[in-house]
């Protein structure tokens, strides 16, 4: 197919959607110690307002990629969209604490669809040679959207009040789905690789690639989030604003795109099976910075440093694991499905085990916790490896949905 296949209609709108996903999970962020302060919120409530949206994710997951083999990807997509916007819209009853955790819910449920949708609508957009770099590169979309979400949240925040990021978001995301509804159909999913979620079970015990992409997904999934629950109550305490933690989440987010757009061209050489192992060990070290002190500058510099790691960690995971499914025989939207309930999984515990253990111990006993995490996972990682290693043959590039 022609590369310019790749910025088609549906293409496009499905970028929007995943950017705009993740600019409302993200954005959210440096919000959370206002609404603390409006709503007088527990270490667990705030746990909540960031594991629903990753619970919601998991569960829309498997169901998305089952639909999206009966009744096609564009559709599935669209229909999540429009839960996006709705969830968008109950975020912003600021005064509700009840009203933004559903809208947390919906927004979640939403994004796990169109994730699930978009791959596999962009997997048919290219040869199999290319989709190691296509699937690598729906992180760099991701990275569009932390990027931008958190400064401008923040800042709109601050400007306009706390219901006016969400407002915005909602209306971006209509747009963005009235678009998609009135373009041409894209390709449907070839029918030979299987819809099973039982298949997608069976790769995980039998298939060390396609476990080791889950793991680059889950890992940095658990620590980030977990990060993501306390460090905006750190940085909040050292003097920061939310426009300013805002802004410190989007320079690394930054630093995120422009690493995870070098790891996407280059997707081939560093999806390898250890290409992870070095990248969770650092993560691992770098946590020990804030578990020592959680002044602004260790804070911030932590922050930054942490981006670049998770971006080499998010960006090899996607083609790694559909390169294990497509040995496997599974549809690249039930590969996809595991990988956001994988990454969901993680997500979930980590936000509500920090919001937990805020209530009984200190936020440096949460990060060296954390640190923990990352070296246990690097351990798994170095076990998958060798299991890759010991197979009889090279495991081939996707040739499938």
């Amino acid at each position: 197919m022609a590369r310019s296949s790749l910025w088609s209609r549906p293409a496009i709108e499905v970028y929007v959607l995943l950017a705009a996903g993740d600019l409302v999970w993200l954005g959210f962020v440096p919000l959370l110690p206002e609404f603390d302060r409006r709503l007088d919120l527990s270490g667990l409530e705030i746990g909540l307002l960031l594991s629903t949206f990753a619970i919601a994710v998991g569960v829309a997951s498997l169901p998305a990629g089952i639909a999206c083999g009966r009744w096609g990807a564009k559709r599935v997509v669209s229909g999540a969209a429009l839960l996006m916007v709705i969830g968008s819209l109950l975020q912003a009853a600021v005064s509700s604490y009840a009203l933004v955790l559903s809208g947390r819910v919906l927004s979640g449920l939403g994004f796990g669809a169109v994730w699930v949708g978009g791959v596999a609508i962009l997997t048919t957009l290219v040869p199999p040679e290319r989709r190691d770099r296509v699937t690598a590169s729906t992180m760099v979309i991701a990275g569009v959207g932390i990027m931008i979400g958190p400064g401008l949240f923040g800042i709109v925040a601050d400007a306009f009040g706390l219901a006016a990021p969400s407002i915005g978001a909602a209306v971006l995301l209509a747009f963005t789905l009235l678009s998609l509804v009135l373009a041409p159909e894209p390709a449907d999913q070839p029918v030979e690789a299987s819809s099973s979620p039982r298949a997608a079970l069976t790769a995980v015990r039998r298939e060390p690639l396609f476990l080791i992409g889950l793991l680059a997904m889950a890992i940095p999934g658990f620590v980030n989030n977990g990060v993501n629950t306390i460090v905006p109550l750190d940085l909040d305490a050292a003097g920061i604003s939310a426009s300013g933690s805002g802004l410190i989440f989007s320079l690394g987010a930054f630093l995120f795109l422009l690493v995870s757009l070098a790891i996407t061209r280059r997707a081939e050489r560093f999806a390898t099976p250890f290409g992870a192992l070095a990248p969770c060990l650092l993560l691992g070290a770098l946590l020990i910075v804030p578990a020592t002190s959680v002044r602004a500058a260790p804070l911030t510099g932590f922050l930054l440093a942490r981006s670049p790691v998770s971006a080499v960690l998010f960006a090899i995971a996607v083609p790694l694991a559909m390169r294990g499914a497509a040995r496997s025989g599974i549809a690249a939207a039930v590969a996809a499905a595991t990988l956001n309930l994988c990454w969901s999984a993680s997500a979930i515990s980590a936000p509500l085990l920090a919001g937990l253990l805020l209530d009984v111990t200190t936020t440096r006993i949460i990060y060296a916790l954390l640190s923990v995490v990352s070296f246990a996972g690097a351990g798994l990682l170095l076990v998958a490896g060798r299991r890759v290693s010991a197979l009889p043959e090279a495991v081939p590039l996707p040739r499938h949905g």
